[in-house]
């Protein structure tokens, strides 16, 4: 091999080693660049403000989606603890949907061992419990949520079983869908509306029979929590627990197509978290903590496009804002309309590390937030700034409802207390 041949070999190996190390140093510097979130720069909100109205609470009925009934707060008041409850929850059971109901002064309260106990409001002594458990065919099955239409009550099965009955232990009527029921029932327009797996179904409350049925799908479920479900006018719209997405027309009883049903979403194995949220004629949906649409159904139009949010560790709407907590507990409060910033607050020396939003309420022109520690904060809707806050003795929350002057609390997993100022 002569001596030209050689440096040129080695001209070769020198460029192509070189070339290798640039190569793998803008990977790593890509990499790098990928692994870091880019900070998003939000545009301020300068031509509206924070909608603050609320919609009118139905007393004729009660579910998980109800609305909460705060008239009246004191952050200056300490709340009083009147009764902790447990709801024998065990842990294969994934049941964080139960609700109790204060109804004709009396406290109504499920537990997951199917007792439908009944407490009188004015000194907690126990009026009445009912047995449900010898109405249900499944050993391993267990409530996963209750509704009330006006005096009939209606309990909800992890196996697909329903049960109608009233306050004097009597059942109405009982039916077996046969399939597995996790999400919570919800209440439209006096009918009673189911999301199961890939299915979602009406429900008519008087004899259990079926309104209509739709299936998106056949496939096999590999996740049966979550889900979600809200409605516009006559249009329902939904997240089924495999993470599919519908829209109903009920008065047409058929499925109805639009701008967001036939929408290509990004794919998820796990939409737990997944929350959809309508307010005037918009439409918005808050995908996997971090991808924010809304749609002008009205105009069958997109407002926000897949616009990304970052390092958000829970959120919550309300009227025509998303409220964003971060990982670092800055609070960010953005319009759902056009993703402009309302404002933004410092929450870090009142909440606790990983704390959660739990829910948001209004009185005049505060809004209050409540948080998975137990703290409660009172905010200026205008500006964010901080009016007074208040730490509940408790924590671990997972739910609350207010209801008369009653605050009810789901925490620990298997425990209701109720507080009252």
């Amino acid at each position: 091999m002569n001596l030209k041949l050689i440096d040129r070999i080695f001209l070769c190996f020198l460029l192509l080693f070189l070339f290798s190390c640039e190569s793998l140093e803008f990977l790593s510097e890509k990499n790098q660049i990928n692994n870091q979130e880019i900070k998003i720069k939000d545009i301020v909100e300068n031509n509206t403000k924070i909608n603050l109205n609320k919609d009118p609470i139905n007393a004729n009925i009660d579910d998980f989606y109800s609305g909460v009934d705060l008239k009246i707060l004191n952050n200056e008041v300490a709340f009083s603890k009147i009764k902790t409850f447990s709801t024998k929850r065990k842990k294969t059971q994934n049941s964080k949907n139960l609700i109790s109901f204060i109804y004709k002064n009396q406290f109504i309260f499920l537990d997951l061992k199917s007792n439908i106990n009944i407490y009188d409001l004015k000194n907690f002594k126990l009026i009445k419990s009912i047995d449900l458990k010898t109405y249900i065919d499944f050993d391993n099955t267990y409530p996963t949520s209750i509704a009330r239409i006006n005096n009939n009550f209606y309990v909800f099965y992890s196996e697909g079983m329903i049960l109608n009955f009233n306050l004097k232990g009597q059942i109405i009527w009982s039916k077996n869908l046969k399939k597995i029921i996790k999400t919570p029932i919800k209440i439209y327009n006096n009918n009673l509306i189911a999301l199961l797996g890939n299915d979602i179904i009406s429900i008519n409350p008087l004899n259990g029979d079926i309104n209509w049925e739709f299936s998106y799908g056949s496939s096999e479920i590999f996740q049966a929590m979550g889900g979600d479900i809200v409605n516009l006018n006559h249009l329902l719209f939904f997240i089924l627990p495999d993470g599919r997405v519908g829209e109903i027309n009920t008065i047409f009883r058929q499925k109805n197509k639009s701008i967001f049903s036939e929408y290509d979403f990004l794919p998820s194995i796990n939409n737990s978290s997944d929350k959809l949220h309508s307010f005037d004629n918009i439409l918005s949906y808050f995908d996997q903590r971090k991808y924010l649409y809304s749609f002008d159904i009205g105009k069958n139009k997109i407002l926000l496009n897949r616009e990304k949010t970052n390092n958000i560790h829970s959120y919550k709407f309300y009227n025509n804002s998303i409220f964003l907590l971060n990982k670092n507990n800055l609070l960010k409060s953005l319009n759902i309309n056009n993703r402009k910033l309302f404002w933004e607050i410092d929450l870090t020396n009142l909440v606790y590390k990983d704390d959660k939003i739990i829910q948001i309420s209004s009185i005049s022109r505060s809004l209050i937030f409540f948080f998975k520690s137990g703290v409660i904060i009172e905010l200026n809707s205008l500006n964010g700034n901080i009016i007074s806050s208040h730490k509940l003795k408790i924590d671990k929350i997972t739910h609350l409802l207010f209801n008369s002057n009653y605050l009810i609390l789901y925490h620990n997993d298997d425990k209701i207390t109720l507080f009252t100022q």
